[in-house]
């Protein structure tokens, strides 16, 4: 065998045993009920993989809570969400400017990917009902905790 061919082919090996990462870093998740109206009361939720912050607040008072986000609950979080589904979930229209709430779920990553009032889109939303689920258990936690400061 010549030494050119036997380079050829370890460049070749080289070239397809590579592997490049795509995939978007996660720094933090957000989910939160904008309400409208007289004294509607509105939270807030942001998770990262250092902390998780709620904030609860209406037009009189302000709670808030924070504490150490544990690496399984990171872990959960991180793991049920795809980008990909992001990318294809149309954001339907602000209602808050009517009395009404909007649900706000924000993923910053390399890119921001923010959905308001997802549930219009219903083909695509079921992908990324698992997400909200876990959000919102973190959520009633943390509620039930700030609520009694």
């Amino acid at each position: 065998m010549s030494i050119p061919l036997i380079l050829f082919v370890l460049f070749l090996i080289a070239i397809v045993s590579c592997k490049r990462n795509t995939a978007d870093t996660i720094y933090s998740v957000s989910y939160s009920i904008e309400n409208g109206g007289k004294g509607a009361a509105s939270f807030s939720l942001l998770i990262s993989k250092d902390s998780t912050k709620y904030l609860w607040a209406n037009y009189k008072e302000t709670k808030t809570r924070s504490e150490v986000t544990s690496s399984d609950r990171w872990k959960k979080i991180i793991n049920s969400i795809k980008l990909v589904d992001f990318k294809h979930i149309n954001s339907g229209k602000r209602r808050i400017q009517y009395d009404s709430s909007d649900v706000v779920i924000t993923i910053n990553a390399d890119k921001e990917y923010k959905l308001i009032n997802r549930e219009e889109d219903s083909v695509n939303y079921t992908k990324i009902k698992p997400l909200e689920i876990l959000l919102k258990q973190e959520y009633k936690k943390l509620d039930s905790l700030a609520l009694h400061l």
